[in-house]
C-alpha cells in the first residue's frame, strides 16, 4: 500500500498523524502527493487528506483537527472516511454522517530534524505553487510552519519518557485567553487552580498565566502572570514531575492539546466537563478526575495531592489509556480498519 498525502496540510497539527502513518505503513510508503487533491478547496489549518492506494483501489482520508466541532463540508463529500478529534455529541448521535470516525486528542510532534523539516518545506511550497493551488496564508509562512516544529516542538518519545512525580511539586503554566474574542469562564477557571495550589503548605507551585499587558483582563490577574520564559522542553520535563495538572475545554470547547500531551505524559488530571464526544471515554476517578463546577476544584486538588496512592494510579491508567488508543500509530490503525472494512 502507498499512502499520499496532500501536502497543504498545517504541518505542526499534522506531524503527529505523519508519524502514525510512517510507523503503521512504513516510512518508504509514505510521501507528499503532487498533482492529487484538487477536488478539496482547503484551509490547511483545518484538515488533513491523505489517500490510501492499493493497486487500482483507492480510499480518500481527512484527519480534521480544527478547533470548531463543525464538519468541512467539501472534505465530507470527498473521501471515504472522515476522521475527526472535535465531534459535537449531536453530530455523533445524529446518525447522518455515516462516514465519521471520531478520533482521540492528538498534539504538535516533531518528526523531522532540521534538514529533513527544510527539504519537506520547499519541496512541498514549490509543488503547491507550480500547480496553482490555493494555500492560507504565503510562502514564508507556510516554510515558518516546518521549522517552527523542528524548532519547538519535542519528539513524541519525549512526552512519554518515564519520570516520576513529585508529591510536593505543582507546575501549570497556560496563556490568560483574550475574552474579547471568545468570552469563557477560561480564565477564571485556571485562576482559581492556581491560587489554591499556591495557598497549600508544604507544595511547591511554578508557573502562571502568560499575558501581554494590552489583554484587557491582565490587571484582574496580575498577581498570577509569570515572566520567566519556559523553552518547550522544560515546559515538558516540568509538567511530568508535577504531581497533579489541570484541564479546560480551549477554545471553542475543544479538546486542547494539553488534554492529549497530559495522557501522553501520565498524569493525574483535574479537569473541568468536556463539551465534545470522545472516542473513548475518559472515566472519572480513574483515567482523569472531573470537577462539575468552580467550587468542585478545591475539593479535587486536595482529594489527590495528599493521597499518593490515587495519584499513581490515576497516573498509570492515563498512560495507558494514551498508549491503548491515542498514539499516532493507534489513531492511524482506527482509520484503516474502518476505511478498509468493505474491501473484498
Amino acid at each position: 500500500m502507498k499512502i499520499l498525502i496532500d501536502p497543504r496540510c498545517m504541518f505542526n497539527y499534522a506531524s503527529f498523524y505523519i508519524q502514525g502513518l510512517h510507523e503503521f505503513y512504513g516510512k518508504n510508503n509514505v510521501s507528499f502527493a503532487k498533482h492529487e487533491f484538487k477536488e478539496v478547496s482547503y484551509e490547511y489549518y483545518r484538515i488533513m487528506c491523505y489517500e490510501i492506494r492499493d493497486g487500482q483501489k483507492i480510499k480518500r482520508i481527512v484527519i480534521d483537527y480544527q478547533d470548531f466541532n463543525t464538519i468541512v463540508n467539501d472534505a465530507y463529500a470527498w473521501c471515504d472516511i472522515y476522521a475527526k478529534i472535535n465531534v459535537s455529541k449531536e453530530d455523533y448521535n445524529s446518525g447522518k454522517y455515516s462516514k465519521l470516525l471520531c478520533i482521540p486528542p492528538g498534539f504538535g510532534i516533531k518528526i523531522y530534524g532540521l534538514w529533513g523539516s527544510c527539504w519537506q518545506a520547499l519541496k512541498n511550497t514549490f509543488n503547491i505553487h507550480k500547480n496553482g493551488w490555493n494555500l492560507y496564508g504565503t510562502k514564508s509562512m507556510y516554510i515558518r510552519e516546518y521549522l517552527s516544529n523542528w524548532h519547538s516542538r519535542a519528539t513524541l518519545n519525549t512526552y512519554l519518557a518515564e519520570q516520576r512525580s513529585f508529591p510536593n511539586y505543582i507546575f501549570f503554566i497556560s496563556t490568560l485567553w483574550d475574552n474579547r474574542i471568545q468570552s469563557t469562564p477560561t480564565n477564571q477557571l485556571r485562576a482559581k487552580f492556581i491560587r489554591i495550589c499556591k495557598s497549600l503548605k508544604n507544595k511547591h507551585f511554578e508557573g502562571g498565566l502568560f499575558a501581554k499587558p494590552t489583554n484587557p483582563d491582565y490587571e484582574k490577574y496580575s498577581d498570577l502572570v509569570f515572566k520567566q520564559k519556559y523553552k518547550h522542553i522544560d515546559y515538558i520535563k516540568s509538567t511530568q514531575k508535577s504531581a497533579i495538572v489541570f484541564n479546560v475545554p480551549s477554545v471553542l470547547d475543544c479538546h486542547g492539546w494539553k488534554l492529549g500531551e497530559f495522557l501522553a505524559m501520565g498524569k493525574a488530571i483535574i479537569s473541568m466537563p468536556l463539551f465534545n464526544h470522545l472516542a473513548f471515554p475518559l472515566i472519572d476517578g480513574t483515567h482523569i478526575r472531573f470537577c462539575q463546577d468552580e467550587e468542585d476544584i478545591e475539593k479535587a486538588i486536595l482529594d489527590i495531592i495528599y493521597d499518593e496512592q490515587k495519584r499513581e494510579k490515576m497516573e498509570q491508567a492515563a498512560k495507558k489509556y494514551f498508549l491503548d488508543n491515542a498514539t499516532p500509530l493507534k489513531v492511524i490503525e482506527q482509520i484503516h480498519c474502518k476505511a478498509l472494512s468493505d474491501y473484498p
